[in-house]
């Protein structure tokens, strides 16, 4: 209660329902469709929240000054690769406060092995922060045309369309014990490996 929360992308509207929630001092979305931001930007003034704000960033893009800094709590849901992972969860080590902030994120099992899940936590520890819990299996996604898949063309089985989410992810609980050290600093590329890598399922 009373926390000023940082989303760094949000197309599920998690910002509309912390804010329903009447907790949040201050929240701030951060996203590069212009639907999304203009979508928040409306509800917000349509509910009277002064404290709801939205602006389009590109995560390619240090954070602008002015958040810097500013947020006791972070969210974001970034692509599975390790570079992507770790570029969303650097630009808001830069958004946090310091020691005693938390900060949360999804990293599924279908396109992220174990050699992955460590790279990534050591990006995480060396950003300055202990990972506190994870809560396994927390979100799920119904995906959609899977049939049409590069890997479902080739399996040596029928594929159908599933009938049940089989597209889950762990969400983790970040605690910041240390000073920040975001891994990422100024403009960065974006290159294949940003959104694709070897263990990519979707690929149509």
């Amino acid at each position: 209660m009373g926390r000023d929360i940082l989303l760094l992308g949000d197309d599920d509207l998690t910002s509309i329902a912390a804010a329903l929630s009447g907790l949040p001092r201050r929240i701030c979305v951060l996203d590069v469709d212009e639907r999304i931001v203009r979508f928040v930007r409306d509800v917000a003034q349509d509910q009277g929240w002064d404290h709801v704000h939205a602006e389009v960033y590109d995560v390619r893009d240090e954070l602008p000054s002015h958040l810097r800094g500013q947020f006791d709590v972070f969210f974001t849901d970034p692509v599975d690769t390790v570079k992507g992972l770790l570029l969303f969860l650097s630009r808001c080590t830069e958004g946090v406060r310091g020691p005693g902030a938390a900060g949360y994120f999804g990293l599924s099992y279908l396109e992220a092995s174990w050699r992955k899940w460590r790279q990534i936590q050591q990006g995480i520890l060396d950003m300055g922060f202990a990972i506190t819990d994870m809560l396994s299996a927390f979100q799920d996604y119904l995906l959609e045309d899977i049939v049409f898949l590069d890997w479902a063309r080739i399996a040596p089985v029928p594929v159908k369309e599933p009938d049940i989410p089989f597209y889950v992810s762990t969400v983790y609980r970040l605690e910041m014990v240390e000073e920040p050290r975001p891994l990422f600093f100024g403009w960065v590329e974006f290159e294949q490996d940003f959104y694709y890598d070897e263990e990519f399922c979707g690929k149509e």
